[in-house]
């Protein structure tokens, strides 16, 4: 149903040091997901040499994660040992019981991944902004595996989601990932349950945690696949799961608001966000409420316009009034007029609400200068949200034309943020963004999508971008961006410095730019 995993790089080491009587450290400068390769010089036969992977070093030293054990030949030349069998995350790899140093030339990495073809570029006159987006497309280059995308490679290796929700719109820009979101959502489409119920992660092995917006991928996934390459497919093949589903929520809505489902023996838990930084409390009750509740909201829009593209015109009136119904109670609940704020206050609470149109035109700028006020004063300039947050900020802040607010964000050097990560050695995104746990995971790279659709302004307005919105927004600072994007049609380039713009469009494709069509060829205008 797509492509297979195949190498995609070969990885030389770096340097290999010794850490203690017959152990050795070999460090391949950056964390990877593949293999690993070594030859090993002649030991008795029965000689145990222990391999043991770790994406980072630990306070401590070094803790891995997954082990490999290899057990020695006796052949006079040596043996050579290379996990073919399997995949690990690593980008220091520790032997154990080695008794002699292994010499760099011995040893090799092989990145692998779903053989996809990446469709997207970004680079910039600020580094940072480039270290941010190429950290990100570096790492979802890592956590696509045998036709899904993972959490992470090394712990879990589950298709959550929540995790899917997040960095969809990011990977589909960047990647040709159509094949593999047929593949991945047929194993979504596999895991209803009787009732309607849906796990939170797919394929499902055991329960694992999650809620509403990890199981609205359902729905979320075959929308953006639809307008990132025009396939129609899994809209057409998951809407009868799309709507067995909203029934099992019907079930857990009470006075016109879901509320917590019970867990069962595929899942568990029931999250608002994920994953934010200390200080930022994911768990209290209104901000669970808001973000399931908005994250509906958001499955109801998309599904008004989903009626009408698989057939069923008369679904899309019941899904335009259960939305506004939706909206009514949130605004009727979650909004509290003495303090200005949704829910808890936090950023996901209050960008939510703007990102999915449930606040009141009168009050959106009020919510939109209270959610700055807050994040200047409480949050001291951070992006300080969890897992869902993140995409969530992310896509208001492009919609709404917020680029100094989100660029301020970026450069942020000190914790939580992205430079933070950088600036302490990462080399892929952590799961947690004070670095516990997972270094190579797909937890905030939702972000991804600002480099292109907000700096480089590609927005597609019809699927598979035959027509789309190029309006670049230029933050304060930021003097040069280049973008390009495959589409179905072919690539789309925009360069843009200061306010001069260059874009090429292919054939097929329409462009709007500034209230002007433009169609294939080579154009430049002036920025107003």
């Amino acid at each position: 149903m797509c492509e297979p995993c195949r190498i995609q790089e070969v990885v030389a080491p770096k340097s290999v040091t010794a850490a203690g009587k017959d152990c050795w450290v070999v460090d391949f400068g950056r964390v990877l997901n593949g293999m690993f390769e070594i030859q090993l010089p002649s030991m008795e036969k029965g000689h145990r040499t222990d391999v043991g992977y770790c994406d980072a070093k630990e306070k401590d030293g070094y803790n891995p994660v997954s082990r490999d054990y290899y057990v020695s030949s006796g052949a006079p030349k040596g043996d050579r040992f290379k996990n073919k069998f399997n995949h690990h995350v690593f980008r220091y790899v520790v032997l154990e019981n080695l008794p002699q140093a292994p010499k760099l030339e011995d040893i090799k990495g092989y990145r692998m991944r779903t053989d996809y073809n990446m469709a997207g570029s970004f680079e910039s006159s600020d580094k940072d902004m480039n270290a941010i987006h190429d950290m990100v497309r570096y790492t979802l280059e890592n956590l696509a595996f045998d036709g899904y995308m993972v959490d992470c490679a090394n712990i879990e290796r589950l298709g959550y989601g929540g995790d899917g929700n997040a960095s969809t719109l990011t990977l589909q820009i960047l990647s040709d990932v159509s094949p593999l979101y047929v593949n991945w959502l047929q194993a979504w489409n596999d895991c209803i349950q009787e009732d309607g119920g849906l796990p939170h992660t797919a394929p499902c092995p055991y329960k694992a945690g999650g809620g509403p917006y990890w199981c609205g991928f359902i729905v979320q996934a075959p929308w953006r696949t639809y307008m990132s390459y025009g396939d129609s497919r899994m809209l057409e093949r998951c809407y009868p799961t799309m709507t067995h589903w909203l029934d099992y929520v019907d079930t857990y809505t009470v006075d016109g608001l879901l509320r917590r489902w019970p867990d069962e023996e595929y899942r568990t838990w029931y999250l608002g966000d994920w994953a934010a930084p200390e200080g930022v409390n994911v768990t209290d009750p209104e901000s669970v409420d808001l973000v399931n509740n908005c994250s509906l909201c958001q499955v109801y829009k998309e599904l008004e316009v989903i009626a009408g593209v698989v057939g069923h015109p008369e679904d899309a009136a019941n899904y335009k009034a259960r939305y506004e119904a939706l909206a009514r109670r949130i605004n009727e609940t979650l909004y509290h007029p003495e303090s200005g704020l949704y829910g808890s206050g936090s950023q996901v609470d209050m960008a939510y609400p703007l990102l999915v149109g449930i606040v009141p035109d009168n009050l959106r700028k009020q919510v939109r200068d209270k959610m700055l006020e807050r994040t200047a004063k409480v949050y001291d300039g951070h992006l300080k949200t969890g897992l869902v947050g993140v995409p969530v900020v992310t896509e208001w802040a492009t919609l709404a034309g917020e680029c100094d607010f989100m660029y301020g964000m970026l450069k942020e050097r000190t914790y939580p943020g992205y430079l933070f990560m950088i600036d302490n050695g990462a080399t892929g995104t952590w799961e947690h963004w004070n670095s516990d746990r997972s270094r190579l995971h797909n937890c905030f790279n939702g972000v991804g999508s600002w480099f292109y659709q907000a700096l480089g302004g590609i927005i597609p307005t019809e699927p598979g971008y035959r027509k789309v919105n190029i309006n670049p927004q230029i933050p304060e600072g930021l003097q040069t961006v280049k973008v390009t994007q495959e589409t179905p049609y072919g690539m789309i380039i925009v360069i843009r410095d200061g306010k001069n713009l260059h874009f090429e469009l292919p054939v097929g494709i329409t462009a709007t730019v500034q209230g002007k069509e433009y169609k294939n060829g080579k154009h430049d205008v002036e920025i107003q």
